[in-house]
């Protein structure tokens, strides 16, 4: 098997540097990393299909690795996708994997997890690595926290952000602007009474209480 040409889509430099190293000393048959890209718009500048292997964080600088995803599976077809993550929740697998992703392992794998995965994705199998899951496993144990302060602690912007819809965030845009119902509505083409129920949807899966706890949480979490 000739040497996998492999390319990172993450933001972590260091990692990313660390991975090249690794496979350097190991000195890996199947395997060539061939760059670096820490932000989704400088890859689509770039790359013209060139690489065997597209592998992807979910959490990136200007996007996020599902979206990501769904556009290069749009632009490039049969181009294969491995998601390396921190995120092992069934969801954002499910999620990967619908969008065209060929392989999901977690950034706690072995290396030889790793190499593992590029061999069954390159052969044109679907790989999932230790921990990763499509559904809940009969084990999931989710604890929950009854204030939104506590919460956040264990959630981070990406996480969050995966609960809101598109339209929820454009929504949440404007009340940080104190925009009011009305005027978000004329901005949107939609009713005062349709942001109203946004709104109310927003706060409640964010698990704030008035609109300004709702401004101060987004903005301390970046979520627009």
């Amino acid at each position: 098997m000739d040497p996998v040409k492999v390319i990172f889509i993450d933001r972590q430099k260091m990692f990313v540097q660390g991975m090249m190293a690794l496979t350097e000393k190991m000195k890996y048959p199947v395997i060539k990393i061939a760059g670096h890209y820490s932000m989704t718009e400088y890859f689509f500048e770039d790359y013209g299909g060139d690489s065997d292997l597209i592998v992807v964080d979910l959490n990136l600088e200007d996007s996020d690795g599902i979206e990501f995803i769904s556009r290069i599976k749009i632009a490039y077809p049969v181009q294969k996708i491995m998601v390396l993550s921190s995120y092992a929740e069934y969801r954002f697998v499910k999620d990967a994997m619908k969008k065209g992703a060929d392989g999901f392992i977690l950034k706690t794998a072995d290396y030889s997890e790793f190499g593992s995965c590029v061999i069954e994705v390159m052969q044109g199998k679907t790989f999932l690595g230790s921990g990763v899951y499509l559904s809940p496993p009969v084990t999931l144990y989710k604890k929950e926290f009854k204030s939104s302060e506590k919460r956040s602690m264990y959630e981070d912007r990406f996480q969050i952000k995966q609960k809101l819809t598109k339209r929820e965030l454009e929504i949440l845009r404007l009340i940080i602007q104190a925009k009011t119902n009305d005027e978000i509505g004329d901005l949107l083409f939609i009713s005062d009474q349709t942001v109203g129920v946004h709104k109310k949807n927003i706060m409640r899966k964010l698990g704030m209480r008035s609109t300004m706890t709702l401004i101060k949480y987004a903005i301390e979490n970046e979520l627009v």
